[in-house]
């Protein structure tokens, strides 16, 4: 799922109101949504505003995290009231939040202090997507892969213990539920995909609902321009990444292929599975990213994690 672009738009259908022509009545239960997103509206501005004057702390940004996470736990009971221009600019809204929340939490990748924030935030609007009435399958994988993702900072700054792997576990089994709904008919279209034409399609190759994408790229690295300690590091984790991108692409087919089977019986993937895959997939990703800041030792720890997600897959697919 690397650098997938969190700047989205939502788009519900109209409704039959709408399409035969005639424009929505006001009403109040329509103005309170709208109080709502103006709530919601004003708190973005702010965040933005401090995130891009780069007025930002660790206690501001828990601060802000717990405040936008208010907003989604305030916005919860209006949901299934929405009306289709709620929709539309509730999408612009969501997309702002989680373009947010992304840019703090590279900031602050691996901060003890800020990272359980911003895994609350993006959970409670991982629900929200999930259980509010706009069931968008996408807005619930962005909630959850965003947790798992600022989660998975502390493991890679060396801060894991029991609880943290508790937490990882925990948040990888809410993100693989997308799994276990069938997009065609237990969710509602989102259309999020305003930003990355295709995202629903990724959503399901990343689940083994699709065809298994190719092995992750090594990324480039101008070998002259680093010191010689950091060259040394690097070949270990060139070496490491050609072995573990090729062991999660093969992990991947033979999943893919079960599921295959399984779904023939009637069955599915357990959503331990999908989890596993989910987790091996994101430290990929995170190594990625580590390799392209030249931080070695982080992708190191983080193609290490990858093989141990993937190990958790052998009694299911013999990988």
């Amino acid at each position: 799922m690397h650098g997938l672009a969190l700047t989205l738009l939502l788009f519900i259908g109209m409704t039959p109101r709408e399409a035969a022509g005639g424009p929505a009545a006001p009403s109040s239960e329509q103005s309170a949504v709208q109080a709502q997103q103006d709530g919601l509206d004003r708190d973005l501005r702010e965040l933005e505003a401090r995130l891009g004057a780069g007025r930002v702390n660790a206690a501001q940004v828990v601060a802000d995290s717990q405040r936008l996470r208010q907003r989604f736990l305030a916005l919860h009971p209006f949901a299934p009231r929405f009306g289709p221009d709620d929709y539309r600019r509730h999408g612009q809204l969501a997309g702002r939040s989680f373009a947010w929340l992304s840019g703090v939490s590279g900031r602050f990748r691996g901060d003890r202090h800020v990272v359980p924030a911003l895994v609350s935030a993006y959970s409670v609007i991982g629900d929200f997507y999930g259980t509010s009435g706009l069931a968008s399958r996408s807005g619930f994988w962005f909630g959850y892969a965003g947790a798992h993702r600022a989660a998975r900072s502390l493991a890679l700054a060396g801060q894991g213990d029991r609880a943290l792997d508790r937490t990882l576990e925990s948040l990888a089994l809410s993100w693989a539920l997308v799994a276990a709904m069938d997009p065609r008919s237990r969710w509602a279209w989102s259309g999020w995909d305003g930003a990355r034409p295709g995202f629903e399609q990724t959503i399901d190759q990343a689940v083994a609902r699709g065809p298994v994408p190719p092995p992750l790229a090594l990324p480039a690295v101008d070998e002259a321009a680093l010191s010689p300690d950091d060259r040394s590091r690097w070949h270990e984790v060139r070496d490491r990444f050609a072995g573990a991108s090729s062991r999660a692409h093969e992990a991947q087919l033979a999943l893919a292929d079960l599921r295959g089977r399984l779904a023939a019986r009637g069955l599915s993937l357990h959503p331990r599975s999908v989890a596993a895959s989910l987790g091996m997939q994101g430290y990929l990703d995170d190594a990625i990213d580590a390799i392209e800041a030249r931080q070695f030792d982080r992708a190191l720890q983080a193609l290490i994690r990858a093989d141990y997600e993937r190990a958790k897959l052998r009694d299911a697919t013999g990988q």
